[in-house]
C-alpha cells in the first residue's frame, strides 16, 4: 500500500530536493519544519495538517492532479463511490 509519505518522498526526489532543501522550501511557504520532520513525514505514519499539505503542494509546484492525489492520500478528499 502506498502511503502519503511515499507520495511526498517521490515528489521531493523527482525534483532533486534533499530533505534539508525540502524543509527550506516549506519554510518559504509558511511552514517551518526541520530536515528531521520532513524525514518523519516520509517514513512514519504521521497525520499532516492541511496547512502543511498546502505548503508541500506549493513548494513542490504540484500539478492539480498531483495535489488531488496528495489530499486524497491524507484523507482530506473522499471519492464517492
Amino acid at each position: 500500500m502506498i502511503t502519503i509519505g511515499d507520495i511526498l518522498k517521490a515528489h521531493r526526489t523527482s525534483r532533486g530536493l534533499s530533505l534539508a532543501k525540502m524543509a527550506q522550501a516549506l519554510e518559504l511557504h509558511g511552514v517551518k519544519r526541520t530536515r528531521a520532520m520532513v524525514h518523519r513525514y516520509e517514513t512514519q505514519p504521521i497525520e499532516l495538517r492541511r496547512a502543511v499539505l498546502a505548503a508541500y503542494v506549493n513548494a513542490l509546484e504540484l500539478e492539480q492532479s498531483e495535489a488531488i492525489e496528495l489530499y486524497k492520500a491524507a484523507g482530506f478528499l473522499v471519492v464517492a463511490s
